[in-house]
């Protein structure tokens, strides 16, 4: 047991002084950075701590072969990265070329969540810090800090680019480090990784250890607008409006022309002097003859003709 133990520590030294490290959320595609010739060969293996590890992949004069347990998810393209990742991946892996680089894998479970751009943001991550050997809290966003928390001062920084965005108020007393800020950008997609940390090295994982933002961008073409007021005079109005004037200027110089005539026709009969008949009224008779012809007019006081 004790062997173990130190082997263990030897391989987290190495992976310290190394540096290399990969991380991913279950169900995502997963690349080793085992940099080797296309031409030459170069092996990956899982290291479980005994004397035998498993092949994951070898790639021999540019084929690729998978190991055992890793065909259906191996990709052959790039022969050392996996299509689909699975949570029971983590652990340490070796490569066999470049002296025997040594890889830490981890895969997490992220809580994935989405906003419309504007609203405000809650990324959860909750660690009991009490008795712990850690010394501070990151978030981070494709190996980029977004924000660290200094867990004896007290001190938070953020990084370049991530101004505005703070940890949750209650802190290290309830063990929520949420990460939160008030109005989400497009850019601001993407996935977050919560974790501790002591002199620089990673201690643990948060809870949940990463979070799955999606940002749901505007659509301008659905921002409200505001109604235009009706109009004080429509169509109909106006044409119920022109009728009347209309009416009034054409119809006026007619009424002055039928002023004039009535006017000119009374003014011509009282100049008119009476014809000397004038006073006396004729009775005009016909009378049919026996024959049937007309026996022409007759006047009252007048003999036949």
């Amino acid at each position: 047991m004790n062997l173990i133990l130190q082997f263990a520590m030897i391989l987290a030294l190495i992976l310290h002084l190394d540096g290399k490290s990969v991380r991913g959320i279950v169900g995502d595609p997963v690349q080793f950075p085992v940099n080797c010739p296309m031409n030459g060969t170069a092996e990956l293996y899982r290291e479980y701590g005994t004397g035998n590890p498993p092949l994951v992949a070898a790639r021999r004069d540019g084929v690729c072969t998978p190991g055992d347990g890793f065909t259906d998810r191996l990709d052959l393209n790039s022969c050392f990265s996996f299509s689909r990742s699975l949570y029971t991946d983590s652990g340490l892996y070796v490569s066999s070329c470049g002296g025997g680089d040594h890889i830490q894998l981890d895969v997490v479970v992220a809580h994935e969540s989405s906003v419309s751009e504007g609203e405000p943001v809650t990324l959860r991550c909750y660690y009991k810090t009490a008795g712990g050997q850690v010394e501070t809290l990151r978030w981070e966003k494709s190996g980029v800090i977004v924000l660290e928390l200094n867990l004896f001062t007290k001190q938070i920084t953020n990084g370049t680019g991530f101004e505005g965005k703070r940890l949750s108020a209650a802190g290290a007393t309830e063990g929520d480090f949420s990460l939160t800020w008030d109005q989400a950008q497009v850019q601001d997609e993407g996935d977050y990784f919560c974790s501790v940390r002591s002199q620089g090295v990673r201690k643990a994982w948060g809870d949940p250890a990463a979070a799955r933002l999606r940002v749901i961008k505007k659509d301008l073409d659905l921002v409200p607008t505001t109604p235009r007021p009706p109009q004080n005079v429509t169509s109909g109005g106006g044409m119920e409006t022109w009728i009347p004037i209309t009416a009034a200027v054409t119809s006026g110089p007619w009424a002055l022309l039928c002023c004039f005539l009535v006017w000119w026709l009374k003014f011509r009969r009282t100049n008119v002097s009476p014809g000397p008949d004038s006073g006396q009224q004729r009775d005009v008779k016909i009378e049919l003859l026996p024959n049937g012809n007309s026996a022409g007019p007759q006047t009252n006081g007048s003999s036949k003709v």
